[in-house]
C-alpha cells in the first residue's frame, strides 16, 4: 500500500512540474518586441522607396513573373523532312555447290557476302532472300523484287 502511495504522490508532482514546464514555454509567451534594446542590433536596415532608381522600377515591371501575358507558350512543332530509305545493296552470293538428297530434293549451298555458306532447300528464306526454285544445274531467288539465277558460272538478273 506504501508503494501505492509514494508512486501517486511522484506521478503528481511530475505532472505539476510539467504544467510548469508548459505553462512557461508555450502559455505565457511573449514574441521578441523589436523595440527592445537587445534586438536593435538585428534589425535590418530597409531602404525607402524613394531610395528606388525609377529605371529599375520599370525593369522590375516589365519583367514581371505573376502577369498573365507572361504565360507558358507552346511552340509549334517543326516537321523534320524523313530522308527516303535507300535500297539496300545486294549481298555477294556464290553458288557453292547443289546436292541432291535422299528424299529426292534439291540443297543449294550457298555462301552469302563474307559468312560461313549455308544449306537451303526451295521455300527457305535467310533475310529477304527467298529460294523460288533449286535445279540440277541453277538456282533461282527473290531478292526484294529482283529475281536472279545462279549458276556455276555467273549470276545472271532475269528482269
Amino acid at each position: 500500500m506504501n508503494r501505492w502511495i509514494v508512486v501517486f504522490v511522484f506521478s503528481v508532482c511530475y505532472l505539476v512540474y510539467s504544467f510548469i514546464g508548459i505553462y512557461k514555454n508555450v502559455i505565457n509567451y511573449e514574441p521578441v518586441k523589436a523595440s527592445t534594446e537587445k534586438n536593435r542590433s538585428i534589425m535590418i536596415q530597409i531602404p525607402s522607396v524613394s531610395h528606388i532608381d525609377e529605371r529599375w522600377a520599370e525593369e522590375v515591371i516589365d519583367k514581371n513573373l505573376f502577369i498573365p501575358s507572361r504565360g507558358y507558350v507552346e511552340k509549334e512543332p517543326v516537321a523534320i523532312p524523313q530522308p527516303e530509305p535507300e535500297e539496300p545493296e545486294m549481298p555477294e552470293i556464290i553458288l557453292k555447290g547443289i546436292v541432291y538428297d535422299q528424299y529426292g530434293q534439291y540443297i543449294a549451298i550457298l555462301q552469302i557476302g563474307n559468312e560461313k555458306p549455308v544449306k537451303l532447300t526451295e521455300g527457305d528464306s535467310l533475310g529477304e532472300l527467298n529460294v523460288k526454285r533449286i535445279d540440277d544445274h541453277s538456282v533461282t531467288l527473290l531478292w526484294g523484287d529482283r529475281v536472279l539465277e545462279l549458276t556455276f558460272k555467273q549470276v545472271t538478273p532475269v528482269k
